[in-house]
């Protein structure tokens, strides 16, 4: 009889350490999709003085277009690096109009309407 008790008390131990191991990497798991997901927010950081970081957005609010605030010459990007006091409407919005800017994939992007 208490060589079955001492068997059922090891299979509750390793049910309990088994249960208590995924238990732990759900709680890993968790955190790090947390972070990550925390981390593409904040990876969207806007620096006009490189071609990628002054495209990024979170919306189609933060894109426009018109010349580059720093550089000068026609482009679309996030609104803190274009300068919408002078336009290039052709560039902007094609020469049929049929170009919009839109936020897609955290990047300001020229699409058609």
């Amino acid at each position: 009889m208490q060589g079955s008790r001492l068997i059922r008390i090891k299979n509750v131990e390793h049910d309990v350490t088994r249960k208590s191991a995924s238990v732990i990497l759900a709680t890993v798991l968790a955190v790090l999709c947390a972070v990550s997901l925390a981390s593409c927010g904040d990876e969207c950081s806007v620096d006009c003085s490189d071609s990628e970081a002054s495209k990024c957005c979170h919306s189609d609010d933060d894109c426009e277009c018109g010349m580059h605030a720093e550089e000068g010459g026609c482009f679309f990007g996030n609104k803190k690096c274009v300068n919408t006091n002078n336009q290039c409407p052709d560039f902007c919005s094609g020469f049929s109009a049929d170009y919009v800017i839109r936020c897609i994939d955290s990047l300001c992007q020229r699409v058609h309407r």
